[in-house]
């Protein structure tokens, strides 16, 4: 196919064409996967998954990184050249403008659906690589071949700009973006950040290719065409009843929305797929900490890249995956609770341990008679706890993230839980419950019909150390 000057988005060879059957689906269990789009659809119909406003205020950011290749001739002319560093980073920092500060949106359904101001979703730019190469400059073909099977970065979404004069456009689909003979600014960033939404999972809004798969963007899009727009338009010339959509994956001009059903697509169930989740970056980032502020329950898969804080008084539970960075940790505060039920916590990538749970308790206290001063976490019906550091621990860390020695006896209650390849499952530092009369009595942890296992994918070359550790400690059964 060829493109002309006004061609907005190209046919784009992307496997989120048609509705799938949702199957119904079970958490805790393997996610059932559409074999039309490659994504789950389990967790409650990922379709319908509307992301709770207060949820998202103080949801992590999720941060993709992206590699750009520019392509110049075999002698290194063209007109990709290093003196336009500049301009590719300020073009990347337009994409994140567009996915940072949303527009109500320009063509409402009805009802009205929830307005999320910010999605949280970012892209960074990691390396600008040049490749004198005459087989890409000017390179013309379609999503299905191209310089990605030549030049192409793991752990990051490649763009590929190839100077062809004869069309202008881009593709994007599942892992990478070609664009031809396009420039910087505003308008090209918004059709990045278009061929981009393509790649974490979103398929198009405008019925031309039948594949709207949302009940709360507008139906029918219609194919407007490109227009440029500005920043100081990139609302007005979308309202006042023009018929002309803001969606970000639509066919139009001033892109600057997104609907909730399509973040919940992105931030909640597309990254229980390694494919996605892969682009993602990993890395510990204390800033990004989640704090649990009211009673939660969590049915969605969560990627997480600073430490999650249960606060006294609230309990949080959760029925999917939680995927956490190598030094991220779980605490819970005195008075609050942690369950787990059926589902899994995990690393977030294939090479570094998550940290933990620590658990808050009272060294001096009975956990029977003051019990405001125990945190408690509950492991049942199938949970599983993988590739933690030291996945449980009765106590909790003082301000410089030490063990805090005044903190002994959080209370650990497991049952059918799946411990693999942890160093070390259970951590009890010393503490002896004791009843009224002071007498010591059996501690309120335990676990029950658990398993205990390694195997060859213990990462970083680790070590079990102990499955369950205990010092000085009484009565916390360990039962078949």
């Amino acid at each position: 196919m060829k493109f002309n000057s006004l061609t907005l988005c190209v046919s784009l060879l992307f496997l989120l064409l048609t509705p799938a059957v949702v199957a119904q689906w079970v958490c805790g269990t393997p996610d059932p996967v559409d074999p039309i789009r490659g994504v789950g659809t389990g967790c409650s119909n990922y379709l319908n998954y509307i992301p709770d406003i207060n949820h998202m205020n103080y949801s992590p950011i999720l941060t993709y990184r992206v590699n750009i290749h520019m392509f110049r001739r075999g002698d290194g002319s063209g007109i990709y050249q290093p003196s336009q560093t500049s301009d590719i980073q300020n073009e990347i920092a337009l994409v994140n403008h567009h996915f940072s500060y949303m527009n109500s949106p320009s063509l409402p359904v009805s009802p009205l659906a929830v307005f999320i101001p910010d999605p949280k979703i970012r892209f960074e730019l990691q390396n600008i690589f040049w490749h004198d190469d005459n087989t890409y400059y000017g390179y013309s073909s379609q999503c299905g071949s191209g310089p990605h099977s030549v030049y192409n970065t793991d752990g990051a979404i490649d763009i590929y700009y190839m100077d062809n004069t004869s069309i202008s456009g881009a593709c994007g689909p599942t892992g990478f973006v070609n664009l031809f003979n396009f420039g910087y600014g505003w308008a090209s960033s918004q059709l990045i950040a278009h061929e981009l939404g393509h790649v974490i999972g979103l398929p198009h809004t405008f019925s031309g290719c039948n594949d709207d798969v949302y009940d709360d963007t507008y139906h029918p899009d219609p194919n407007t065409g490109w227009a440029g727009c500005g920043p100081s338009e990139s609302y007005s010339n979308c309202g006042g009843g023009s018929g002309i959509s803001n969606n970000i994956m639509g066919y139009n001009k001033c892109r600057s929305y997104l609907s909730p059903k399509q973040i919940g697509q992105v931030r909640y169930r597309v990254i229980q797929l390694s494919g996605y989740r892969g682009f993602l970056k990993p890395d510990y980032d204390a800033t990004q900490t989640v704090e649990i502020v009211s009673n939660e329950t969590w049915e969605h898969s969560n990627y997480l890249v600073g430490d999650l804080i249960v606060k006294s008084g609230f309990q949080l539970t959760v029925k999917c995956t939680l995927f956490l960075a190598s030094d991220s940790k779980i605490i819970v505060e005195p008075n609050a609770k942690l369950i787990v039920d059926g589902g899994v916590l995990t690393t977030n990538t294939e090479t570094d341990r998550w940290n933990g749970i620590y658990v808050t308790g009272n060294s001096t206290a009975s956990q029977s008679l003051n019990p405001t001063l125990f945190g408690t976490v509950i492991l049942k019906n199938g949970a599983v706890i993988e590739h933690a550091d030291g996945a449980l621990n009765n106590f909790g860390l003082d301000a410089n993230n030490s063990i805090d020695w005044n903190s002994f006896g959080g209370i650990i209650q497991c049952t059918d839980v799946i411990f693999k390849n942890n160093r070390r499952s259970g951590q009890f530092m010393a503490y002896i419950h004791k009843n009224a009369s002071g007498n010591p009595i059996n501690d309120k942890s335990f676990f029950k019909k658990c398993s205990f296992g390694i195997d060859n994918d213990m990462l970083n070359g680790s070590h079990l150390y102990a499955h369950i550790s205990q010092w000085a400690t009484r009565g916390i059964a360990v039962n078949s």
